[in-house]
Protein backbone atom coordinates (compact mmCIF):
# COMPACT_ATOMS: atom_id res chain seq x y z
CA UNK A 1 0.00 0.00 0.00
CA UNK A 2 1.11 3.40 -0.95
CA UNK A 3 1.08 6.20 1.28
CA UNK A 4 -0.18 9.71 -0.27
CA UNK A 5 0.42 13.03 1.57
CA UNK A 6 -2.32 14.69 3.02
CA UNK A 7 -3.91 17.37 0.81
CA UNK A 8 -4.76 19.12 4.08
CA UNK A 9 -0.98 19.16 5.94
CA UNK A 10 0.86 20.20 2.52
CA UNK A 11 2.71 23.52 2.75
CA UNK A 12 1.45 26.08 -0.05
CA UNK A 13 3.72 29.23 -1.20
CA UNK A 14 2.53 31.80 -3.15
CA UNK A 15 4.52 33.64 -5.73
CA UNK A 16 3.62 37.19 -6.44
CA UNK A 17 3.95 37.70 -10.28
CA UNK A 18 6.77 40.11 -11.54
CA UNK A 19 4.81 43.84 -12.67
CA UNK A 20 5.49 47.10 -13.70
CA UNK A 21 5.09 50.37 -12.65
CA UNK A 22 3.95 53.45 -14.20
CA UNK A 23 3.88 56.91 -13.17
CA UNK A 24 0.77 58.23 -14.49
CA UNK A 25 -0.66 61.33 -14.62
CA UNK A 26 0.44 64.93 -15.88
CA UNK A 27 3.75 64.60 -17.29
CA UNK A 28 4.30 68.05 -18.22
CA UNK A 29 4.72 68.59 -14.44
CA UNK A 30 7.82 65.83 -13.88
CA UNK A 31 9.50 65.80 -17.18
CA UNK A 32 12.68 67.95 -17.76
CA UNK A 33 12.17 70.79 -20.10
CA UNK A 34 13.98 68.98 -23.34
CA UNK A 35 12.15 65.82 -22.27
CA UNK A 36 8.98 68.10 -22.68
CA UNK A 37 9.57 69.68 -25.84
CA UNK A 38 9.84 66.09 -27.25
CA UNK A 39 6.36 65.15 -25.86
CA UNK A 40 5.10 68.58 -27.26
CA UNK A 41 6.87 68.40 -30.72
CA UNK A 42 4.74 64.58 -31.20
CA UNK A 43 1.40 65.65 -30.07
CA UNK A 44 2.05 68.25 -32.72
CA UNK A 45 2.80 66.13 -35.70
CA UNK A 46 0.00 63.57 -34.66
CA UNK A 47 -3.62 63.59 -34.19
CA UNK A 48 -3.81 62.49 -30.60
CA UNK A 49 -7.60 61.63 -30.74
CA UNK A 50 -7.00 59.32 -34.03
CA UNK A 51 -7.51 55.55 -33.69
CA UNK A 52 -4.01 55.05 -35.81
CA UNK A 53 -2.27 56.91 -32.85
CA UNK A 54 0.42 55.48 -31.55
CA UNK A 55 0.34 56.89 -27.66
CA UNK A 56 4.24 55.33 -27.02
CA UNK A 57 7.30 56.96 -27.72
CA UNK A 58 10.24 57.50 -26.44
CA UNK A 59 11.65 60.70 -24.29
CA UNK A 60 15.49 59.23 -25.74
CA UNK A 61 15.53 57.95 -28.70
CA UNK A 62 18.47 58.42 -29.18
CA UNK A 63 19.53 55.29 -27.05
CA UNK A 64 16.47 53.28 -28.18
CA UNK A 65 17.29 49.75 -28.71
CA UNK A 66 13.94 47.36 -29.70
CA UNK A 67 16.54 44.45 -28.29
CA UNK A 68 16.56 46.88 -25.06
CA UNK A 69 13.70 46.68 -22.82
CA UNK A 70 13.38 50.21 -21.38
CA UNK A 71 15.79 51.72 -23.36
CA UNK A 72 15.58 55.24 -24.58
CA UNK A 73 12.81 55.78 -21.69
CA UNK A 74 9.52 54.68 -23.19
CA UNK A 75 6.31 56.94 -22.12
CA UNK A 76 2.92 57.31 -23.15
CA UNK A 77 1.28 60.73 -23.51
CA UNK A 78 -3.11 61.21 -24.31
CA UNK A 79 -4.31 64.51 -24.73
CA UNK A 80 -7.99 64.76 -22.48
CA UNK A 81 -10.97 65.85 -24.04
CA UNK A 82 -11.63 68.76 -22.08
CA UNK A 83 -7.78 70.00 -21.28
CA UNK A 84 -6.93 70.89 -17.62
CA UNK A 85 -9.02 69.68 -14.79
CA UNK A 86 -9.27 66.74 -12.94
CA UNK A 87 -10.10 62.83 -13.94
CA UNK A 88 -10.67 60.47 -12.12
CA UNK A 89 -9.80 56.89 -12.55
CA UNK A 90 -12.01 53.66 -11.98
CA UNK A 91 -10.37 52.83 -8.60
CA UNK A 92 -11.66 56.64 -8.08
CA UNK A 93 -7.93 58.15 -7.86
CA UNK A 94 -7.71 61.05 -9.47
CA UNK A 95 -5.29 63.03 -11.56
CA UNK A 96 -4.90 66.85 -11.85
CA UNK A 97 -3.57 68.00 -15.47
CA UNK A 98 -2.37 71.50 -16.27
CA UNK A 99 -0.99 70.44 -19.61
CA UNK A 100 -4.40 68.96 -21.51
CA UNK A 101 -2.47 66.21 -20.94
CA UNK A 102 -2.22 62.70 -19.13
CA UNK A 103 1.19 60.11 -19.66
CA UNK A 104 2.33 57.40 -18.24
CA UNK A 105 6.16 56.71 -17.74
CA UNK A 106 8.47 54.49 -15.48
CA UNK A 107 9.30 56.59 -12.19
CA UNK A 108 13.19 55.56 -12.18
CA UNK A 109 13.03 57.50 -15.40
CA UNK A 110 12.27 61.06 -13.63
CA UNK A 111 14.47 63.15 -12.63
CA UNK A 112 12.50 65.54 -11.33
CA UNK A 113 11.90 63.71 -7.74
CA UNK A 114 10.48 66.64 -5.66
CA UNK A 115 7.30 67.22 -8.36
CA UNK A 116 7.15 64.04 -8.65
CA UNK A 117 6.72 63.33 -5.02
CA UNK A 118 4.40 66.84 -4.06
CA UNK A 119 1.69 65.15 -6.84
CA UNK A 120 1.89 61.81 -5.28
CA UNK A 121 1.95 63.46 -1.99
CA UNK A 122 -1.05 65.71 -2.99
CA UNK A 123 -2.87 62.91 -4.61
CA UNK A 124 -2.97 64.15 -7.91
CA UNK A 125 -1.02 61.95 -9.31
CA UNK A 126 -0.67 58.18 -8.72
CA UNK A 127 2.23 55.02 -9.54
CA UNK A 128 0.48 51.99 -10.63
CA UNK A 129 1.58 48.25 -10.77
CA UNK A 130 0.47 46.26 -13.65
CA UNK A 131 1.62 42.78 -14.35
CA UNK A 132 4.66 42.48 -16.67
CA UNK A 133 4.24 41.89 -20.45
CA UNK A 134 2.51 42.98 -22.92
CA UNK A 135 0.10 45.72 -21.97
CA UNK A 136 -2.50 47.24 -24.12
CA UNK A 137 -2.60 50.71 -23.48
CA UNK A 138 -4.74 53.43 -25.21
CA UNK A 139 -7.50 55.90 -26.33
CA UNK A 140 -10.88 55.70 -27.57
CA UNK A 141 -14.42 58.21 -26.95
CA UNK A 142 -12.23 60.14 -24.61
CA UNK A 143 -11.17 56.94 -22.13
CA UNK A 144 -7.72 56.00 -21.51
CA UNK A 145 -6.86 52.62 -21.02
CA UNK A 146 -4.33 50.42 -19.77
CA UNK A 147 -5.86 47.05 -20.62
CA UNK A 148 -8.32 46.03 -18.53
CA UNK A 149 -6.69 47.12 -15.44
CA UNK A 150 -6.96 51.11 -15.16
CA UNK A 151 -9.88 53.36 -17.13
CA UNK A 152 -9.38 57.38 -16.47
CA UNK A 153 -12.36 58.86 -18.52
CA UNK A 154 -11.56 62.64 -19.58
CA UNK A 155 -14.93 63.42 -20.52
Amino acid sequence: MIALPNPFSMTTTSTELPTVSYFIGDLGCVLSDEEWDVACYRLTKEDPTSEDYDPEFHLDPANYSIYKPNSGKPCYLFATTYGDGVYQDDAGRKYAVDSGTIGAINPEFIENREEMKRLLDAGYAHIVDFPEGDLNIGYKDGIIYFDEFLTIDTN
